[in-house]
Order: structure tokens, then sequence, then C-alpha cells
């Protein structure tokens, strides 16, 4: 199987929107269910600073995506020291 990893792109809204309306995502995340396809096409047109967004494509087809968020809220020193 032939997979590529890719920045999400502001064409990809309706592909998390399928994704994100599995039962498992809907399950194993901290999101609202069943979001609006609109709602994906402006959050991937829109994205905030320090989220980086992933999918994963098997002959094209999206198929998977992740996450990664940048946070400065604290620093290695502070959660070492509690």
């Amino acid at each position: 199987m032939d997979m590529t990893v890719r920045r999400t792109e502001p064409g990809d809204y309706e592909a998390m929107q399928r994704i994100f309306g599995g039962s498992p995502a809907v399950a194993g995340t901290m999101q609202m269910p069943l979001p609006s396809a609109e709602r994906w096409r402006r959050r991937l047109a829109e994205p905030q600073e320090g989220l980086f967004s992933l999918v994963v494509c098997v002959v094209g087809e999206v198929v998977g995506s992740l996450g990664l968020e940048a946070s400065t809220r604290y620093s290695m020193a502070r959660v070492v020291n509690r």
C-alpha cells in the first residue's frame, strides 16, 4: 500500500468532515460530534497559530489525519518540577 503524508490543504475539508464524523473519531476526541463541511472548510482555510495539521493519503484519497499543536503554556522546567 502506497501512503503519502502531507500538510492538510483547504480543499481537504470534505474528507476531514467524513473522517471526524465517523464513530471512532466522535468517541475518541473532545470535539463536538458531526461538524459541518462548512465548519471544516473555515477551519482549514484559517488555521490556528501553532497548529500543524497533516493528512494520510492512499492512492490520492485522504484516509486519516494527524494534528500537532505547539504550546507555550508550560515550560519543561515547570512540568518537571511539579
